[in-house]
């Protein structure tokens, strides 16, 4: 049988029955702040490649948007609650003419996911942070206690971010409740959905009560694989 990914498929030593255990990184903030920019070579190696003209136009947007920040999750947050804060989320975009990650980060004002997490992994790239650019599905809705509809509008766009002695960790630049808001108007009815998003983030919405909730991440400063823009929709 073929075992789901993250997984290890392990032998009962008492009773000899096969059983699959769950691999799943560390989401926790306080871990993530302790790691520290000791990346294996393989991984500093592939996972921070950029464009030299993508790099040179983001290294000073990064260093001036996290000036004393050492740490890979502060960047990170940071970065991320930048765009979720400056950014609107559209399906209406005219597409960029050269690099996604610089002209949606310098200089469009809207953009769906796929630019959100485009320019998230080039910028934590250009502050040599290893992160890939991830695309699949959300859980879509829940429909009952333990079932979900996943529909072709939950495709998605989000970042892996690799943080030392832990592995890659999801994070999500795009604004939850704007994207949840699109994706209940494809709805008629109820529209019930509960999805993790960033280390401490839970986004949650519920159509009968009209309310979309996206909890903040934990972060201790204050913010005054398509990285090269090669991206179509």
């Amino acid at each position: 049988t073929r075992r789901p990914q993250g997984s290890t498929h392990c032998r009962s030593s008492a009773a000899s029955d096969l059983y699959n255990r769950q691999v799943v990184p560390e989401r926790d903030p306080s871990v993530l702040l302790a790691t520290s920019r000791a990346y294996p070579d393989d991984v500093a190696d592939r996972y921070t490649q950029l464009p030299e003209s993508t790099r040179s136009d983001l290294e000073p947007f990064v260093n001036g948007l996290t000036p004393d920040t050492e740490n890979p999750y502060e960047t990170a947050v940071a970065i991320e609650q930048w765009l979720e804060a400056n950014k609107e989320y559209s399906l209406n975009t005219t597409a960029p003419s050269s690099d996604i990650a610089s002209q949606f980060i310098l200089e469009m004002e809207q953009g769906y996911c796929e630019y959100f997490a485009t320019a998230m992994t080039a910028a934590l790239r250009a502050d040599d942070i290893p992160a890939r650019y991830v695309v699949g599905y959300t859980s879509g809705e829940k429909t009952g206690e333990t079932s979900y509809t996943v529909r072709g509008m939950n495709a998605h766009a989000w970042v892996e971010v690799y943080f030392e002695g832990v592995g890659w960790v999801k994070f999500d630049p795009t604004p939850g409740d704007e994207r949840l808001a699109a994706e209940a108007g494809e709805v008629s009815g109820e529209y019930t959905v509960e999805e993790s998003g960033s280390p401490g983030e839970e986004i949650t919405r519920n159509t009968q009560e009209e309310t979309a909730t996206e909890t903040p991440i934990p972060v201790t400063t204050t913010v005054t694989e398509s990285p090269d823009g090669s991206t179509t929709r």
